[in-house]
């Protein structure tokens, strides 16, 4: 350290040269924070994405923006996802149309969605294609992700740079967010090609160093040298103390993770 910055400066230095050191440095132009929440259904993913994203005048970014879109076009409101039918079209069209390209999709549906979307459907990055080019659009800003779903996207996210975090919480806590929410997820649905990724997660994440856990729960998080608390996690975001948080996250690398994913361990 120069001696203008020492904490005992040498005589005669003026203390302005520490002053414009430290000034110059905080100048350093910082990288946005990118980042994607996992975790299974009422683990409040949403919500640590969009604390997220307000304490550093970031956006959430879904790989189901476009989804959501068409959802609501046919519709013709706003997607409510208290409704089961609400819930279902979502599959459909991400899943079965989207993805897929199933050929039993409604043909009223299908009909309708080729007027929507009259660009190419039926393949697997047709989500994240889409939100490859939203974050494109937005070079610098903070964007956080909380609906990867499956591996292909997951992957994708690692390869831009973004970090994964899996948002832990008790089954109790979990099962209470879902009642007040008024969801009722019949067991099936944790099955589901759109959730099973993050179904199957959940049943290892505690005990195996996968993914850097954010705890998202007011009850006592199981001692785990990968698992933060929210509070210490949000402060590393407000503070855009981005080097905290980054070596917290490369204890579990996300190239790793990205491995377990395309393994399929479901299946």
């Amino acid at each position: 350290m120069p001696a203008s910055c020492s904490s005992k400066p040498a005589p005669n230095l003026p203390r302005f040269d520490c002053l414009r050191n430290a000034e110059s440095r905080d100048k350093v132009p910082q990288m946005p924070f990118r980042l994607v929440f996992l975790g299974m259904l009422g683990s409040g993913k949403s919500y640590v994405a969009r604390k997220a994203a307000s304490l550093t005048g970031g956006v959430v970014l879904p790989f189901a923006k476009d989804v959501y879109r068409l959802s609501e076009a046919v519709l013709g409101r706003p997607v409510d996802k208290r409704i089961q039918s609400d819930r279902a079209l979502l599959k459909t069209i991400g899943t079965d149309w989207g993805r897929e390209g199933r050929a039993d999709v409604d043909a009223v549906l299908q009909a309708r969605l080729a007027e929507l979307w009259p660009e190419r459907h039926g393949y697997a990055d047709i989500w994240v294609d889409s939100f490859v080019r939203y974050a494109g659009a937005q070079p610098a800003a903070h964007i956080f992700n909380d609906d990867t779903r499956f591996p292909n996207e997951l992957c994708r996210t690692v390869a831009l740079g973004f970090l994964p975090f899996y948002v832990g919480v008790s089954e109790a806590t979990r099962g209470s967010r879902l009642a007040v929410r008024g969801e009722a997820v019949a067991p099936a649905a944790y099955r589901h090609p759109s959730e099973i990724m993050n179904t199957t997660l959940s049943t290892v994440a505690i005990d195996e160093n996968l993914a850097p856990i954010v705890w998202n729960d007011d009850a006592a998080a199981p001692k785990r040298d990968w698992i933060v608390s929210q509070e210490t996690f949000f402060a590393w975001l407000q503070t855009n103390d981005a080097a905290a948080l980054t070596d917290f996250a490369q204890q579990s690398p996300p190239q790793s993770l990205c491995e377990w994913a395309r393994s399929e361990p479901w299946k």
